[in-house]
């Protein structure tokens, strides 16, 4: 996870009409950003910038920063402050993780929906999404593929619910360790339509088929422990 301790945002105004040289602005608090230390930061399909802080979650809409923080009397305020990290997927859900677990931002009316996965809450590394919708991420030693439901949200605000359920299947990965020693513990997940799902851990590179949800060792080093922080796609 990087961190920034200082916020410098770079915005391609390549939308002003007959200007081809990039406008570069630099925004810090004094500017309206809640904080300068940023976990994660990206950009939704409808042109927002989403930075996640840790003192709340901030949109940027090219002039003014909006910033959304926990609120005792709104529940369906963001479930916590320090905003870790960042996910819009093709239903244009933003999934929010935090400090308390993890929500989905509704965008058209800006409320936050928690999402009920506390016992397998421990995120490590990045969500990713399949074609067919299913949401993927790490817990410590475990893969958690949560199943959504297209209408999820539009149910839970007809139903005034800021708490929801989704159905979730949990894939341990601490029996691939092949006899080493050391606690299996999970850094990267990547997918690619050719290889399937990659997992990188602390014992090596493994991959699983979301069809069958069968775990096999793609690079394993047998009785050697070592980490595997990165998977990048060569274009």
């Amino acid at each position: 996870m990087s961190i920034l301790r200082c916020f410098i945002l770079f915005l391609l105004a390549q939308q002003l009409a007959g200007q081809s040289v990039p406008v570069i602005s630099r925004l810090t608090v004094n500017d309206g950003l809640s904080q300068e230390m940023i976990f994660d930061m990206i950009q939704s399909k409808d042109g927002f910038i989403w930075i996640a802080t840790k003192d709340g979650l901030n949109r940027y809409d090219g002039s003014r920063f909006k910033i959304f923080s926990p609120d005792p009397f709104n529940p369906f305020a963001v479930g916590g402050g320090e905003i870790r990290q960042l996910f819009e997927d093709s239903r244009g859900w933003i999934w929010v993780e935090h400090e308390n677990g993890l929500d989905i931002l509704d965008v058209g009316s800006d409320q936050f929906f928690h999402v009920n996965i506390e016992e397998h809450y421990s995120f490590l590394c990045k969500l990713v999404e399949l074609e067919d919708g299913t949401i993927w991420f790490c817990g410590q030693n475990e893969v958690i593929k949560l199943l959504p439901n297209k209408d999820l949200l539009i149910a839970a605000t007809k139903n005034k619910q800021a708490h929801i359920k989704i159905e979730f299947n949990s894939i341990s990965l601490d029996k691939m360790k092949d006899g080493s020693h050391g606690t299996l513990l999970l850094h990267k997940i990547h997918y690619s339509k050719t290889i399937s799902l990659l997992v990188g851990t602390t014992h090596g590179l493994f991959k699983i088929d979301p069809s069958t949800q069968i775990v096999s060792a793609e690079y394993p080093m047998p009785g050697i422990r070592f980490h595997l922080y990165g998977i990048v796609r060569p274009r």
